[in-house]
């Protein structure tokens, strides 16, 4: 899913990512939506958004949720161990 609705700017909302053209934060959005609102009425509560900005929220969060946590310390140790491991002779 294209993620063309969702816009993350320092010097808006303290650079928390929110609806393109609102103020209106992803979070805000999904809190929401795990307190059991529905779409729809995610809709009906903040009428400035469209069902698909509700979808590119939940997106978002699934994006996010899916990444993974690296420490760059241990990926320094690896790669120094085992640098032809990665392709660095």
């Amino acid at each position: 899913m294209k993620l063309d609705r969702i816009a993350v700017s320092p010097e808006i909302c303290r650079g928390r990512a929110r609806v393109r053209g609102t103020r209106i934060t992803v979070d805000f959005v999904l809190k929401l939506i795990s307190n059991g609102y529905t779409p729809a009425q995610v809709v009906d509560a903040c009428p400035d958004l469209s069902l698909s900005d509700v979808r590119q929220c939940a997106a978002y969060g699934a994006w996010l949720a899916s990444e993974r946590w690296v420490d760059a310390d241990v990926c320094f140790e690896e790669l120094v161990s085992t640098p032809q491991a990665h392709g660095v002779s």
